[in-house]
């Protein structure tokens, strides 16, 4: 006893040390808690072996399959279990018959085995695969330059209804209209310009194919004048687009009586064409608006109906049709926007399923 004055204080108790970490070595219950944890873990492997035991498996082939109590299915002389159905998330309905459960692949096949049964095939949904893949397809270009007879005329054998337009589209081309009405290799037209001023917009477009059709309205300049202005366009094109294919249409004329200046514009155009590997198309020798065919021309004596523009792009594709060099633009020509083709692809076939069962459950697992 300890005294402090009047007061009487007994001897403090003597503390542990407390540690931060546990101390190594200490003796606890941990041994008669794994002595208890081996007994339970024997007495349900024993009553499992026991489960298992009138299927016929030797005691050595029942301890080789027990890692985590899951084991393969072995083929006996009862009809097999139908296949299971994959459900969504990769878990299977049971294929076995009443009070089979439902065991998730990834806990079912925890510790696999090899099997001792065959496997089932691959997983459904093996195979092909398609994939969009861009197959790009261009559509060929082409350009016209002209006069009226080509652009169309106050509204008749306009856009769509306009021979350039009809041929462009019998043969799956892009079409860009540059003609002007009025124009001409000299003629300066509603644009106070011949057609040379539009040689540099067809060029910077790059096309496939060039028609140029142009010397109804050149009648007045003389045919020197007017063959030395339509040489200079058609070098100019053949030099900046060596590789288009060139279409010279002649004067279109709208009757039967043809003037001698338009003739021989019409007879040097001819020999141009052949100088520079151009196609040349003779509209006054086909007589494309004499005789029955003026029923093609409208009610101011001059211009085509669409009708007529109906009739020129009849004319014009049959010439076109028997040129070789003509062949490979035909209608077969996709769409000018990029078609997306589907690509096969090969997806690997998975790793064969096999069934495998734990404690009365039933389920398809990755073998």
């Amino acid at each position: 006893m300890h005294t402090a004055g009047s007061t009487v204080y007994p001897p403090a108790p003597r503390r542990r040390p407390r540690h931060a970490h546990p101390v190594r070595g200490r003796r606890g219950p941990a041994l008669p808690l794994l002595v208890l944890v081996a007994v339970i873990f024997g007495a349900f492997s024993i009553g499992t072996a026991i489960a298992i035991g009138p299927s016929g498996d030797s005691p050595g082939s029942a301890a080789s399959r027990s890692a985590g109590d899951v084991t393969t299915a072995r083929p006996t002389s009862e009809p097999e279990a139908a296949p299971a159905t994959p459900r969504p998330g990769g878990a299977s309905a049971p294929i076995t018959g009443a009070g089979t459960a439902l065991v998730r692949p990834e806990f079912a096949c925890a510790a696999p085995a090899a099997p001792t049964a065959p496997p089932r095939g691959p997983h459904p949904g093996a195979g092909l695969r398609t994939e969009p893949s861009a197959a790009r397809h261009p559509r060929h270009l082409a350009v016209f330059l002209g006069d009226s007879y080509t652009s169309g005329y106050r509204g008749v054998g306009e856009g769509a209804n306009g021979w350039p337009a009809r041929v462009g589209s019998s043969f799956g081309w892009q079409v860009r209209n540059l003609a002007v009405p009025g124009i001409g290799f000299v003629n300066p037209g509603w644009t106070g310009q011949p057609i040379r001023t539009l040689v540099d917009d067809a060029i910077a477009a790059r096309p496939s194919i060039v028609v140029v059709a142009g010397g109804h309205n050149d009648l007045k300049y003389g045919t020197a004048r007017v063959a030395d202005a339509a040489d200079a366009v058609l070098d100019r094109l053949r030099g900046a687009l060596p590789n288009a294919l060139l279409v010279v249409v002649g004067p279109i004329w709208h009757e039967a009586d043809v003037p001698d200046t338009i003739l021989a514009l019409r007879n040097h155009l001819r020999t141009k064409a052949g100088r520079i590997g151009a196609l040349f198309i003779d509209p006054i020798a086909g007589g494309w608006f004499t005789g029955a065919n003026r029923q093609y021309i409208g009610a101011d004596g001059v211009h085509p109906t669409n009708a007529g523009h109906r009739h020129i792009a009849t004319k014009v594709l049959t010439i076109l049709r028997s040129d070789a060099r003509f062949a490979a633009t035909q209608t077969r020509i996709p769409a000018i926007e990029p078609i997306i083709a589907p690509t096969p692809v090969p997806v690997p076939t998975p790793t064969p399923w096999v069934l495998v069962t734990r404690a009365g459950s039933t389920a398809e697992c990755p073998g």
